[in-house]
């Protein structure tokens, strides 16, 4: 019997080894050449890179040259850029295309040359026309001599592309060689790999044919239904002991077959009820999705969550926690949920890991401190939003549930809860999205205040609310003095200091409902409900007297600003925001016309004029 394996088994190796022998033999071959057409390429590559360089260098020279013609011409020296960023670009340039012609000693050498004619006409002749044209010299005699270097260095560029080029066109010419050479290899090779593989299945599948054969007219007989079918057994070969095993495999297979007919009806009857749960379940998270995607802020999605989560989980109690200034704060909970109003960012197990905690009484996993009391099971989902964990989905099995069935409640719940998670986090990520961008397009990016925009909402609701509980709203527009010069002085990085500064102050001497936004450039708007005039010129006074006793360390300077203000009140003086603030500005530019760093009314302003 062991003869008859050997055989079998060595009838199998040979069709199998020798094709393969033969496909590693053609493509050994292959392989080098593939080497070989690699190197090819790189040096394809590499002239590719030569020329383009090349051309590079040309036009750095061409700017250096234009640059130093320009300055010598009209004396800008803005017109010097060019020049020295063409010397830091032809060096970076040059030292590239060192590394390149590394093993090319004859264009290394035309490199090299190229690189002391540049600097021998940067030192003999650019800077020498730059300091003839800054001390308003004639710089006429040296503009031959320098003409005739700059012509030498193109020479020499067009040499090295000449050369650069021709290597290239000989790579191009090798590759194709070689490529060529490599397909007429490996068509061969593989051509005869593939017919003596055949030759060799064919002898094998033929051999073997006769006895499988018998077995798979059986086994169709089997496959069809008729279990009381059996393979004739011969010899003791392999093939025979297939056949025992068939043999044995559909005595098992008719024995086994009888008793889960019986067993098929219970399991059909117990799939309809769970596809039907499953059903319900997949329309009620469809809809869950639907309203939360609606769901404009963080209270809204928090209801839809509690009033899903009822519905779903029927008694079992849970919360929603979300980050919100480095702390877990529950959004909405459930069922009198054991669980804290707010904790750590590390209370929770799933925040920690970034994924999903399961807590039985049967198992070993560690309770989360947020817990305020023993359950005999539960479940933290992290809210992941991006990569980042946001908070956390919790959900407890009830009070009365017996410990031996916190393994089983796991396990009914945990994909439903996981998919809630989900469909929560990417609302909630949304919604905090939705908020930061509303945030960014109502805020000024300098200085943080609020923007014209926002002004504008403000107002009018501000100017709705003082109507209705009649009660006046005072306009405040602040205007930084001599803001121009001051720039012009120290420079638009320290005007933009000043601004933040002024701003801050303005946050600081305003009440919480108070709208402080900057209007544009150094102006700034405050609206102050429920202020009277003489309160709002007192609140004026103190702010400007406070930035004007300010100072300020910018760039190593004690720097000061003063500030003009003018009020205007609603409705005394006018009825809309636009009149509001023109009235305002009226009484500002009284300020700045009679001495500036001062607070002026609109009625004062109005009175002056009379």
């Amino acid at each position: 019997m062991k003869l008859i394996r050997a055989y079998l088994f060595l009838r199998v190796f040979l069709a199998v080894f020798f094709p393969i022998l033969l496909v590693v033999l053609a493509v050994y071959p292959l392989f080098k050449r593939i080497q070989t057409n690699n190197t090819a390429f790189d040096e394809i590559a590499a002239s590719y890179s030569s020329i383009s360089r090349a051309n590079q260098l040309g036009q750095y020279i061409i700017d250096a040259e234009t640059g130093v013609r320009g300055f010598a011409l009209t004396g800008m020296e803005a017109l010097l850029e060019p020049y020295f960023t063409a010397q830091i670009n032809f060096q970076r340039t040059v030292d590239e295309m060192s590394i390149t012609f590394k093993s090319d000693p004859v264009q290394l050498a035309r490199l090299t040359e190229l690189e002391q004619d540049f600097i021998k006409w940067r030192r003999d002749f650019a800077e020498q026309e730059i300091q003839l044209a800054r001390s308003k010299q004639d710089v006429s005699a040296l503009i031959p001599e320098g003409k005739a270097e700059m012509d030498k260095m193109r020479k020499q560029l067009r040499t090295i592309i000449q050369q650069s080029t021709e290597q290239l066109n000989q790579g191009k010419l090798a590759q194709a060689n070689i490529s060529q050479t490599s397909m007429l290899i490996a068509s061969i090779g593989i051509t005869v790999a593939l017919v003596l593989g055949l030759i060799l299945s064919a002898a094998v599948a033929y051999s073997l044919s006769k006895s499988i054969q018998k077995m798979i007219a059986v086994a169709r007989k089997v496959e069809g239904g008729d279990l009381s079918q059996r393979v004739e057994i011969k010899g003791k070969d392999e093939i025979a002991q297939l056949a025992r095993a068939f043999n044995a495999m559909a005595q098992n297979l008719q024995q086994k077959v009888n008793n889960e007919l019986n067993e098929r009806k219970v399991l059909n009857q117990r799939v309809e009820a769970l596809v039907d749960a499953r059903t319900r379940e997949s329309k009620q998270i469809s809809h869950f999705s639907e309203m939360l995607q609606a769901c404009q802020t963080f209270d809204e999605a928090a209801e839809v969550v509690r009033q899903t989560a009822l519905h779903l989980f029927k008694t079992d109690a849970g919360a929603l926690y979300y980050l919100q200034q480095q702390d877990m704060k529950q959004l909405t909970s459930w069922n009198q949920v054991q669980s804290a109003d707010s904790c750590n960012y590390d209370d929770c197990w799933s925040m920690r890991r970034g994924k999903l905690h399961q807590l039985s009484n049967q198992g070993t996993a560690l309770p989360c401190k947020h817990l305020t009391g023993p359950v005999a099971a539960a479940l933290c989902i992290p809210l992941l939003a991006k990569g980042d964990v946001v908070g956390f989905f919790h959900l407890q099995a009830p009070a009365t549930l017996p410990d031996y069935q916190a393994t089983s409640w796991l396990e009914q719940n945990v994909d439903l809860a996981v998919t809630m998670a989900e469909h929560i986090a990417l609302a909630l990520a949304n919604i905090t999205l939705h908020n930061h961008l509303r945030e960014q397009s109502l805020r000024d990016p300098l200085t943080g205040l609020f923007n014209r925009r926002y002004l504008e909402e403000a107002a009018s609701r501000e100017l709705q609310r003082a109507e209705r509980n009649a009660y006046p709203l005072a306009v405040l527009v602040l205007d930084v003095d001599h803001f121009k010069r001051f720039n012009d002085e120290y420079g638009h990085q320290a005007g933009d200091e000043i601004l933040i500064h002024v701003a801050d102050e303005l946050q600081e001497h305003f009440r919480g409902d108070d709208v402080v936004c900057r209007f544009g450039g150094e102006e700034f708007v405050a609206l102050l409900p429920n202020i009277s005039e003489q309160q709002a010129l007192q609140r004026a006074e103190q702010l400007r007297s406070a930035i004007e006793h300010s100072e300020w360390l910018i760039d190593g300077k004690h720097l000061r600003v003063t500030v003009s203000i003018g009020a205007a009140i609603f409705p005394e003086h006018a009825s809309d925001l636009d009149s509001l603030i023109n009235l305002a500005d009226e009484a500002l530019y009284q300020a700045k016309n009679t001495g500036r760093n001062k607070v002026v009314s609109h009625m004062l302003a109005a009175h002056s004029h009379e």
